[in-house]
Order: structure tokens, then C-alpha cells, then sequence
């Protein structure tokens, strides 16, 4: 197994990886409503205690539905804009 990867953020930053979990969790789910296999590789890499980073479920759906919204507007932009 590869060695961790030491999680050195602070303050505000350190949220970040609120969102890059939940959308590991979101992914690992069978009816996930995204699916990012580098969210949950990135999740697995690093050496974080995520446990302080849990929300309740229905506050997950919401971060999630912002999520698929905020990756349908990018993806709509890259095909426009090659």
C-alpha cells in the first residue's frame, strides 16, 4: 500500500475537503447522484481524520444537488468552448 499524504491545510481551506469528501462518499454510494473516482481516490490518499468532517445526510444531498449543478454548468462550458 502507498504511503499517505500528509493533509496540511488550515482555516478556511481546510473546508475544501468537506466538499472532496462528501463527494467521495457521494460517488461510493450504488444510487449516488455523481460518481468521481478521483474524489475517492484523493479521499483514500490523503491523511485526514474525515470523521470531524460529517454532516448530517440531508445537509450531504444539498452540498451534493450545488455539486452536479456547479459540474453540468462546466461541463456545458468546456463543450462551447473547446
Amino acid at each position: 500500500m502507498s504511503e499517505k499524504i500528509p493533509q496540511t491545510l488550515e482555516g478556511v481551506s481546510k473546508t475544501l475537503l468537506m466538499t472532496l469528501y462528501v463527494r467521495a462518499r457521494e460517488s461510493q454510494r450504488l444510487d449516488g447522484m455523481i460518481k468521481d473516482e478521483q474524489a475517492v481516490e484523493m479521499v483514500n490518499k490523503l491523511d485526514c481524520d474525515f470523521s470531524h468532517l460529517r454532516m448530517h445526510r440531508h445537509d450531504e444531498v444539498a452540498v451534493v444537488m450545488r455539486m452536479r449543478k456547479f459540474d453540468n454548468h462546466v461541463r456545458d462550458f468546456l463543450k462551447r468552448n473547446p
